[in-house]
């Protein structure tokens, strides 16, 4: 996979872009945006992605590491595709044979890491809401003091 680090998400949105052999228009399209110009704007760093931008994109895209895209940590697609753990690996890994409850309990602890994972991720979503509604609260006083005037 693919790990790559960049300091704005904007850059980040970008190489995802390019990624996907998509152009900005055509990306824009997935997410259901009835006009490209927002995406225009957040890529040029004019705006900044909304929390509904952010959903669209990790619900369009579930290959998608979202602790990268929000974080620029990791890599940019994540493995989405179930692995299975066969004998042949783990004994390979454990130096001799074992048990299929052993199996078993491989398969359980990899899975139970997968959900770890996917906890973070909506952990790192739950933030950005909170960081959001910061700003939103932030701009509505501005503005009642601005209409006073």
């Amino acid at each position: 996979m693919e790990q790559t680090s960049m300091t704005t998400i904007y850059e980040r949105l970008s190489h995802l872009i390019q990624s996907k052999k998509l152009t900005p228009y055509r990306f824009s399209q997935e997410l259901g945006f009835s006009k490209p110009a927002k995406l225009y704007s957040i890529l040029k760093g004019k705006t900044q992605p909304s929390y509904d931008t952010l959903l669209s994109i990790a619900s369009v895209y579930d290959d998608l590491d979202c602790n990268w895209l929000l974080r620029g940590t990791g890599n940019v697609l994540i493995q989405n595709s179930p692995v299975i753990i066969t004998s042949e690996a783990v004994n390979a890994e454990t130096n001799g044979p074992i048990t299929g409850l052993e199996l078993l309990q491989k398969q359980v602890q990899f899975l139970e890491k997968q959900v770890h994972d996917r906890d973070d991720v909506i952990a790192l979503l739950k933030e950005q809401i909170v960081v959001l509604r910061d700003v939103i609260g932030s701009i509505k006083p501005a503005q009642v003091e601005s209409n006073a005037l």
